[in-house]
C-alpha cells in the first residue's frame, strides 16, 4: 500500500485544525450575540417601564371574571409573567412559579400570569384559551392568569423581545424590574426577595 506523502497529512492536519478554531470562535460569537441583544432587549424594556398600563388594568382571567387592579390592593409587590402557549420555557418553568407563588404573604408578593397568544382579531380564541387552560392544569398552576386587554397586548408588541418576560410593579402598578427569559425557582426567589429588601 502506497504510503501518503507526509506533506499531505500535516495540510490534513492543518485544515481540521483551522476549521476547528472556526468552529470554536463561530460558537463564542454567537453566544456573544445573542448575550449582547438580550442586554439591548433588557435595556429597551427599561426604556419603556416608564409606561402605567399596570396601573389600569381592565382584564379578565381564564374563568371569564373581571380582573382590575383592585384585586392587587395591598399586595406590596406584583410579578406579571407574560407567556405564550407555544414557548417550551414558558411552561418549563411554571412549576418554579407555582411554588414561588406559594412562598409568599399575599400582602408581600403575588404572581399573575399573562398569556398572550389567545386572542385573535381583538377577541379570545376558544381553542386557543383551552389549549392555554390545559398547559395550566398539567403544569399545577394556582396562580392567577389572565388575558390581555388591548392596551396590554399593544404594549407587549412594542416591548417585549420575546417569552416569557416578566414585569415587576409596586403597589401602584409602577414597574420597577423587568427581566427577560426564564429562571428556576431559586433565581426567582433571590430576585423578589431582593426587590421586597429594596421597598422596605
Amino acid at each position: 500500500m502506497k504510503e501518503r506523502p507526509k506533506k499531505d497529512r500535516r495540510i490534513r492536519t492543518s485544515t481540521a485544525k483551522f476549521l476547528a478554531a472556526g468552529a470554536v470562535i463561530g460558537i463564542f460569537a454567537l453566544t456573544f450575540s445573542f448575550a449582547y441583544a438580550w442586554g439591548e432587549y433588557d435595556k429597551q424594556i427599561e426604556e419603556r417601564a416608564k409606561a402605567d398600563i399596570f396601573m389600569t388594568i381592565d382584564a379578565q382571567d381564564f374563568d371569564g371574571k373581571s380582573f382590575t387592579k383592585e384585586d392587587l390592593a395591598g399586595t406590596k409587590l406584583v410579578a406579571y409573567n407574560v407567556w405564550e402557549t407555544t414557548c417550551p420555557a414558558c411552561i418549563h418553568e411554571m412549576g418554579a412559579l407555582e411554588q414561588l407563588s406559594e412562598g409568599y404573604d399575599p400582602s408581600e408578593f403575588r404572581l399573575i400570569g399573562v398569556c398572550a397568544d389567545v386572542e385573535k382579531n381583538g377577541e379570545p380564541d376558544p381553542g386557543q384559551l383551552e389549549k392555554a387552560r390545559q398547559i395550566i392544569g398539567d403544569a399545577g398552576v394556582t396562580y392567577t392568569n389572565i388575558l390581555p386587554d388591548r392596551g396590554m397586548m399593544d404594549f407587549f408588541d412594542s416591548t417585549i423581545p420575546g417569552f416569557p418576560t416578566t414585569f415587576f410593579v409596586d403597589s401602584e402598578g409602577r414597574i420597577i424590574d423587568t427581566r427577560a427569559g426564564a429562571n428556576d425557582y431559586e433565581g426567582w426567589k433571590a430576585e423578589v426577595d431582593g426587590l421586597l429588601q429594596k421597598m422596605d
